[in-house]
């Protein structure tokens, strides 16, 4: 009874017979239950900030719209959720603010901060859910984090008799080992509580396939609990069109001019760009990253292969033709981000402009469905997990470069031709530049691949080169890839915005 609850149909149908207007939801459907059962009610649990879990957003969009239960959602204060999600009727927002900021604070010792920290979570979370709120039939909690939302949550499911859920995005236990080391002692406990904890839950949702067979082979949680639902794309992603692109880049102008990373100058210097839209028609192709500057992201290889892809299209004549300028727009809000963008001002690029922003939830999707090639960074702290961003760019027609680990073969179908490339530097008469080599391009391209795998600036360098030369011409693979996309999801009833 649970999983019925929970396993909700595909987010792009859920999202479109839901809201067709952003700022008008549909009428929920309550789904008929049995003789003395009542109607559900979820408490949907994120110890973070919901406007950035679009997951759970899409889960909370998806219980209201598709079995009419009603909703409440336990977060921090933050950023602002979609509208669709805001203004249903079925959904009420209980929010909670964060700890306080000082506990972030190096000056402070660890353990204090640690403490205060759960303390004061455990606190909130247990006057909300426990007393303010009324009785709910399910808790359904995102982890990571797990401290100390599994055992609140537990023990408010066990006193209120409700069924707890657990939907696993990741293993909470290895973000903790990249801050302290898998040595840790702090890790190890942490570990075991996890292990513990989790498998007190009544059902899980996991992300992917291996999740739910190592939660099910490693920590002995039944298989029969375990519903692995992937990630799709709400009805909102999807390509846009040349007016809305115009009207969103007119509105990010200012942002983007007041970005911290921009370089005076640059090729994409935004009031040149704008009066004469040379970011579109001047054959400079828009690349999207979307980044919650942890470190489970190393931002770096993008930025070293934007810089080797830099050098290769000022090489000589040729390159300034078959190479396109390139403005990079990268998106998210996280702990890494200033230390970045200072590394974003200190390069000194021809042809590539980089820009940060963070974006009204409205515009994300797009600004993506705009773009002309996504790039994700993601690599899975656990080895399990799939990056959302992934999922939205797919849901907008935009082919992705992303970097390769296990799962990621879940979600990217890998142009085998652009694999294993690299960027040397060779070139005759003692003269150095910077070479392309991609040793399989003569291969035959997987059946309709969605992009390229990459484990090194280098390799992701030359998939740059591969893929965006010819770019405005017509002639480039990834605007081939684009259109196909694109094509595919016109079929689905996934096609532009009108």
């Amino acid at each position: 009874a649970v999983l019925r609850v929970v396993a909700m149909p595909p987010r792009r149908r859920s999202a479109r017979a839901g809201a067709t207007d952003a700022g008008a939801p549909s009428t929920p459907r309550p789904v008929p239950t049995a003789a003395g059962e009542k109607p559900a009610r979820v408490q949907v649990v994120v110890l973070g900030d919901f406007g950035r879990s679009p997951r759970m957003q899409y889960h909370a969009l998806s219980l209201a719209d598709s079995l009419g239960a009603d909703v409440d959602v336990v977060a921090y204060t933050g950023s602002e959720p979609r509208r669709e999600v805001a203004s249903h009727p079925n959904i009420r927002m209980s929010l909670i603010s964060p700890p306080p900021r000082w506990t972030e604070s190096r000056r402070v010792p660890r353990v204090v901060a640690l403490a205060v920290r759960v303390a004061t979570q455990t606190t909130q979370m247990l006057w909300t859910v426990a007393v303010a709120l009324p009785r709910p039939t399910h808790v359904l909690l995102q982890t990571p984090p797990c401290v100390p939302s599994f055992a609140v949550c537990w023990l408010v499911c066990f006193i209120r008799r409700a069924k707890f859920v657990i939907d696993w995005h990741n293993l909470a236990y290895t973000l903790m080992a990249l801050k302290f080391g898998p040595s840790s002692p702090l890790v190890r406990v942490a570990t075991m509580y996890e292990r513990m904890m989790g498998r007190l839950g009544h059902a899980h949702l996991a992300v992917t396939d291996a999740m739910a067979t190592w939660l099910h082979e490693r920590w002995g949680i039944e298989r029969g609990a375990i519903a692995v639902l992937h990630d799709a794309p709400p009805e909102f992603f999807r390509p846009s069109s040349p007016e809305e692109t115009r009207a969103l880049m007119r509105r990010l102008a200012p942002a983007l001019t007041a970005s911290p990373a921009r370089v005076p100058g640059d090729c994409c210097d935004w009031g040149r760009s704008l009066q004469g839209q040379r970011w579109r028609e001047g054959r400079t192709a828009l690349v999207v990253s979307s980044t919650s500057w942890t470190p489970d992201e190393d931002f770096g290889v993008l930025l070293d292969a934007l810089t080797l892809y830099d050098e290769i299209a000022v090489a000589d004549e040729d390159a300034m033709e078959r190479y396109p300028d390139v403005l990079v727009v990268v998106t998210g809000k996280g702990p890494q981000r200033a230390h970045y963008e200072s590394r974003m001002r200190s390069l000194r690029l021809n042809r590539v402009a980089v820009r940060t922003a963070w974006l009204e939830s409205g515009d994300y999707p797009t600004l993506l469905g705009a773009a002309d090639l996504g790039v994700c960074a993601h690599t899975s702290s656990s080895g399990l997990d799939l990056p959302m961003k992934v999922v939205d760019m797919f849901g907008c027609g935009l082919p992705v470069l992303a970097a390769r680990y296990d799962v990621i073969h879940e979600l990217v179908r890998e142009d085998a031709r652009f694999k294993g490339g690299s960027v040397t530097v060779g070139g005759a008469r003692g003269k150095k530049k910077p070479v392309v080599r991609l040793p399989n391009r003569r291969r035959r391209a997987a059946k309709a691949p969605n992009g390229c795998l990459f484990g090194s600036p280098g390799e992701l360098a030359a998939q740059l080169c591969g893929v965006l030369e010819g770019f405005g011409a017509g002639t480039s693979v990834a605007e081939e890839m684009r259109a196909r996309m694109r094509g595919e999801l016109e079929e689905n009833g996934g096609g532009e915005r009108g």
